[in-house]
């Protein structure tokens, strides 16, 4: 990777909630962003289209997740008074046959399942 991509999930600070960086750290142990994360979270974050290729248990699911619990924390505190909202998130057939894994990550992020 190279040095100039910052790896600390702290480095996010401006752009992603401290709720949501202690629930990375502290909940979930993960001190530093994996390679995928570190280069699509920052572009995700602005609303960029990011098409990534990686292993799985490279860390794609969270470089997603992240952007998304962000974007659901802020229309949430914008549209409060105005109904029900809904988000429907596809994810891998890997990850499907381990939903228990998902669940876990979604709890962290206090979001649901």
């Amino acid at each position: 990777m190279n040095s100039d991509v910052e790896t600390a999930w702290s480095s996010l600070s401006e752009k992603v909630s401290e709720e949501t960086i202690k629930a990375i750290v502290e909940g979930m142990g993960y001190q530093n962003m994996m390679p995928i994360q570190a280069r699509a979270i920052p572009h995700l974050l602005t609303g960029k289209d990011v098409l990534a290729a990686a292993r799985t248990g490279s860390g794609k699911t969270l470089a997603f997740l992240v952007p998304i619990v962000e974007l659901i924390t802020k229309v949430s505190i914008l549209v409060q008074n105005f109904g029900t909202k809904v988000t429907t998130l596809l994810i891998e057939h890997f990850l499907a046959q381990i939903h228990g894994q998902k669940r876990n990550r979604c709890s962290y992020l206090g979001t649901n399942t």
